[in-house]
Order: structure tokens, then sequence, then C-alpha cells
């Protein structure tokens, strides 16, 4: 862009090459809510409560959970049993499958997925992409 021409519309050739930034995909919500608002509240306003899909969204989600002011962050998962990467008494275990139960990352520490009552209240990460 021309200097005199600054936050005016311009025509340029579709091969021009810009620098562009992204906007951050996981925002921590320093809220203390239960599950369902949660879900509602990053529903509302952003896509989602964050969904791990892959070991480098889990690190950077894990990165995202480090400065939250609750001891775990709510994520959009349910409990299933099973799961590997469960806390240890929040896995597979028969009790943790009977009751209702969603899923949240530990704050600090080993980082570790929780299997919690949906009524705590926690932060929570919201997504800003879809699946």
């Amino acid at each position: 862009m021309s200097g005199g021409r600054k936050g005016q519309w311009e025509d340029w050739p579709c091969s021009a090459q810009f620098t562009f930034f992204c906007q951050d995909q996981f925002i921590l919500i320093k809220q203390n809510l239960s599950w369902r608002e949660a879900l509602t509240y990053c529903r509302q306003n952003h896509v989602d409560l964050v969904s791990i899909s892959s070991p480098q969204i889990e690190q950077r989600v894990m990165s995202v959970a480090r400065t939250a002011s609750t001891a775990a962050t709510w994520m959009g998962l349910h409990h299933f049993c099973g799961v590997n990467n469960w806390a240890a008494g929040n896995g597979s275990g028969s009790h943790d499958c009977r009751e209702q139960r969603v899923g949240a990352v530990l704050s600090a520490g080993d980082q570790r997925w929780l299997s919690l009552p949906p009524t705590l209240r926690l932060n929570f990460i919201c997504s800003n992409s879809g699946p």
C-alpha cells in the first residue's frame, strides 16, 4: 500500500502477497461457570467449548489452561469410560460411568484430564474454529 492511501480501498492483482494474522483459536474465559453455562457462552460468543482432536491441539490447550484462575478448566467433552488420558480415579471405573460427568483439564501440574460433575464452576476454554 502506498503511504498516502492507508485505510482506503485499493485494487491489487490476485498474485499479490501480503502478511496477515489469525485470530487466536483458543480463548481462556476467566469466569466461573457450570459446564452447561460455559458451553452456552462459547456457542453464543465464539464457536464452541474446546475439543481436543490431536496431540498438537492438546499441547496448545494445556498452554492456555496454565493461565486459568481455577484448578481446572472445562473442555467440550463428555466422560467416556476407557479413555487413557484421565487422571487416576477419573477413568474407566464402573462407578464413574453411572454419573453424569464432563471433561476438564487440570490447570497446573501434569495437566491430566478430569471427569467432573457438570455443576462445578470453573474457568473454561472456547474455540474460535469449527471441528
